[in-house]
C-alpha cells in the first residue's frame, strides 16, 4: 500500500471492552460450576443476578474507590473484586473465589467481532498496532487463546509498567516499543479520562462509547476510517470468510 496515503503508521488500543469483550467471560453457568466444586449450592440463574449486582456496585462511587488501584498487580487486583463482592448485599461471600475465577480466566475473554478483521486491515496496510491497558492480569494468553498475537505488536499492561493510564508515560512507552513518534500514532480507548490522555502527549484519540450499543459489532471499522484505510476492509473479512 502507498503508504502517503495512510494518516498513521501506528495504532494503539485499549484492551477491555475495547478489543475485547468483558462480559464474555461473565459466565453464570461456569460460575455455577465453581460454586458447586467448593461445595456450594448456586444456581446459574443465581449467579447471573449476583454478576449484575457486582456490576452495578462497581459502578458507583464507593464501588470505584473499591477499584482505584486494583490494576497495579494481580494481588491488588483480586483483593479489589473480593472486597467488591463481600460488600453487595445478599451475596455469599465464597462467590468471590469462583466470580473472579471465571471472570479473570484470560483464555475465557472473547474479542468483538469485528475486531480480527480490522486488526488484520491494519497488518496489511503496513500499520503496526499495541496495546496499552490498566489491567491486574496478564492479558498475552488471552491474546494466544484467541490466536490474535501475531496481530499485535507490543503489549504494555499497567500491573508490569507499575504505572496507569492516564500516566502518559504508558502510551509513550508503546510508541517507543514501536519506535513510532507520537505525531504518527493513533489511540483508540473507551474511557476519555484515561485513554483520552493520550491527545496530552501528542497522539490522535479516538473515544469509543463505553457501553456499545451493540456487543455483535463493536464499531471498529471507524479506526480504519480514521486512519484512511477503510478500503482495504472488505478484502480482509473476505479473508475471514
Amino acid at each position: 500500500m502507498n503508504t502517503e496515503l495512510r494518516n498513521f503508521d501506528a495504532v494503539l488500543f485499549d484492551f477491555a471492552d475495547t478489543l475485547f469483550d468483558s462480559r464474555s467471560a461473565l459466565l453464570p453457568d461456569v460460575m455455577a460450576q465453581h460454586c458447586a466444586d467448593l461445595g456450594m449450592r448456586a444456581a446459574p440463574e443465581d449467579c447471573e443476578r449476583w454478576i449484575e449486582q457486582i456490576l452495578a456496585y462497581v459502578a458507583t462511587p464507593q464501588g470505584q474507590a473499591r477499584m482505584q488501584s486494583c490494576d497495579y498487580s494481580p494481588d491488588l487486583h483480586r483483593a479489589s473484586w473480593n472486597a467488591v463482592v463481600h460488600a453487595c448485599e445478599g451475596i455469599p461471600p465464597a462467590f468471590a473465589q469462583p466470580f473472579y475465577g471465571v471472570f479473570c480466566n484470560a483464555e475465557l475473554w472473547r474479542p468483538f467481532p469485528d475486531c480480527e478483521a480490522v486488526l488484520r486491515t491494519l497488518r496489511v496496510a503496513g500499520i503496526v498496532t499495541g496495546i496499552v491497558s490498566n489491567i491486574g492480569w496478564d492479558i498475552l494468553p488471552c491474546l494466544a487463546a484467541n490466536r490474535m498475537t501475531e496481530l499485535i505488536d507490543t503489549v504494555v499492561q499497567s500491573f508490569r509498567a507499575g504505572r496507569l493510564k492516564p500516566d502518559g508515560e504508558m502510551f509513550l512507552t508503546v510508541l517507543r516499543n514501536l519506535r513510532i513518534e507520537p505525531a504518527r500514532a493513533l489511540m483508540v480507548g473507551d474511557n476519555w479520562r484515561t485513554d483520552g490522555a493520550a491527545a496530552a502527549v501528542g497522539i490522535a484519540t479516538l473515544v469509543l462509547p463505553m457501553s456499545p450499543a451493540n456487543r455483535r459489532l463493536r464499531g471498529l471499522d471507524i479506526v480504519l476510517r480514521t486512519a484512511g484505510i477503510e478500503l482495504l476492509l472488505r478484502e480482509s473479512y473476505a479473508t475471514l470468510g
